[in-house]
């Protein structure tokens, strides 16, 4: 084998329903593309899930599948900080089985931290520093003898005379990014149980409960990459403007066109996936996704789409969005703070209350459906808790409303809270990548940062009552949840009571009522 492309989740996990949980099962939509920029060479490679191996068979061994492959090259995406110290785990096992496979990293987390992790961690050979379909096509290349290392774009890399940087020198333009094929699951091992997972499974040994999740996940949902880049600059986010700039090596940002975009809807649809969202917006966007939309309704598909907006939408393009998306489809906004003074101070996006209301009016008038949801744990800066309780009464009566959720905010590398800490009050707790995979190694969440006021350990104490991600009657559906996953000796009846209910038509009523937010 040509390449060996490896997604690892992040396995010793903690959420609140569940107790013990795998995170981050979905994959970033770049390992795609890089594997049929390399098929598209004549390149033998294969997409693996390490986690979907584990829930097939617990006993699943990395390192001699990898003596089997003999893979010349294996990739690790490292995008979220969680998955740090599973995959490097991974790499090691990688160089247990087959030691003579060169092992790259790529991704937000990998490239932030580059030197360090080759620094600290034998077993990998190269980090790819930015955007990775051209510069994994070079690697190739290098590794087969036809150019030097020295000459792959945006590599850094072990060599005799130490740590080499090539620097950022490559990334998608727009018509790369159309060009590219991200609905490849002819590459994925296991590609069927892809379109079941949930952002949080439980783990491997629990598998009556994974396959009860398998089951209930009827309405399977695929990420459409529709443009990378930002150049604002939210303080919790780290794909902002400071990581655009410093790691992607970009001054603009990309876009796929309609055409490409529709084309990725009809062929995850003809897979088999029953719906599409979207977490990329900003400037363009919303004329890249109308677009899409008018091509798909020609071609007489009418998608299930949900679509996070970092912005609020113009009527025009709710009048689309409400005309072009199958029922059940919904705009997820992020006003992140209830305060516009709160906004102001840590948010790229600005819109004002009076604004975010008359948008969920336009949505209802057109039967769209809304999530809204909010950051936890940043010093609050003066609020006045009279205002809040008002703004979130409304905001939980309005008739658009299906969800509102509150999210932790954590320490993400690149982003300005953790670049600029002073700036926003805070203390960061989290500074280089072994911090990172110290902070993971427990299990439980961790914010990476305290206030002067509040200790770390308080804040996260506090959030149960104060912002529970699960929403409302969180402790109830909580404690309802670990009650009935608690004895992993009941699984079998477990699903065996999962499996009644579904019968009797009541698994949409009763996931819409555990999912989290949740009215």
């Amino acid at each position: 084998m040509d390449c060996l492309l490896l997604h690892v989740p992040k396995f010793n996990h903690t959420y609140g329903p569940f107790g013990s949980a795998t995170f981050i099962n979905i994959m970033a939509s770049g390992l795609f593309s890089i594997a049929a920029e390399l098929r598209r060479r004549g390149h033998d490679v294969r997409i693996v899930h390490v986690g979907m191996e584990r829930l097939a068979d617990e006993a699943y061994d990395l390192a001699a599948e990898v003596a089997r492959l003999k893979p010349r090259v294996v990739g690790l995406s490292l995008n979220w900080h969680h998955q740090s110290v599973d995959t490097i785990a991974a790499a090691e096992a990688v160089k247990a089985g087959w030691p003579s496979a060169y092992v790259v990293l790529g991704g937000f987390t990998a490239g932030s931290f580059a030197h360090e992790i080759l620094e600290t961690h034998a077993a990998v050979d190269g980090v790819v520093r930015g955007e990775g379909e051209l510069p994994m096509v070079r690697l190739m290349e290098a590794v087969g003898g036809s150019r030097p290392l020295a000459d792959v774009p945006n590599l850094v890399w072990r060599g005799a005379a130490g740590i080499q940087d090539n620097g950022v020198t490559w990334h998608a333009s727009d018509d790369d990014l159309s060009a590219f094929e991200f609905a490849r699951f002819d590459l994925l091992g296991r590609a069927e149980d892809y379109k079941h997972l949930f952002p949080y499974m439980f783990p491997p040994q629990r598998r009556h409960l994974n396959r009860l999740l398998f089951e209930l996940k009827r309405s399977a949902s695929f990420l459409l990459p529709l443009g990378r880049g930002c150049m604002n600059h939210c303080a919790w986010c780290g794909g902002g403007v400071d990581a655009t700039t410093g790691l992607l090596g970009r001054r603009c940002i990309s876009h796929m066109s309609p055409d490409a975009a529709a084309a990725v809807v009809e062929q995850v649809l003809a897979a088999g996936f029953s719906s599409v969202a979207t977490d990329f917006n900003g400037p363009g966007v919303e004329a890249v996704i109308r677009g899409m939309l008018g091509i798909c309704r020609k071609k007489g598909l009418k998608p299930r789409l949900t679509m996070e907006s970092w912005t609020l939408p113009s009527a025009e393009f709710v009048d689309e969005f409400a005309a072009s998306t199958a029922p059940g489809s919904a705009i997820e906004f992020s006003p992140d703070f209830p305060l516009e003074e709160q906004r102001e101070f840590y948010k790229g996006y600005q819109f004002t209350n009076d604004d975010l209301f008359a948008t969920l009016d336009r949505l209802a008038a057109r039967s769209v459906l809304a999530g809204v949801h909010f950051l936890y744990g940043l010093p609050p800066r003066g609020v006045d808790r009279g205002q809040v309780s008002k703004f979130m009464d409304r905001l939980h009566r309005h008739p658009a409303v299906e969800r509102v959720q509150h999210h932790p905010c954590e320490l993400e590398p690149m982003a300005p809270l953790w670049l600029r800490p002073e700036r926003y009050g805070i203390i960061r707790k989290v500074e280089t990548f072994s911090d990172f995979m110290a902070m993971h190694r427990s299990g439980q969440l961790r914010l990476g940062f305290a206030r002067p006021d509040v200790s770390e350990e308080e804040l996260l104490r506090r959030r149960c009552d104060e912002a529970c991600i699960v929403g409302k009657w969180g402790k109830q559906k909580c404690a309802a949840m670990r009650l009935v996953t608690s004895r992993p000796g009941l699984d079998p009846l477990v699903y065996a009571a999962g499996r009644t209910l579904w019968a009797l038509g009541q698994d949409n009523a009763i996931s819409r009522k555990l999912w989290p937010g949740a009215k």
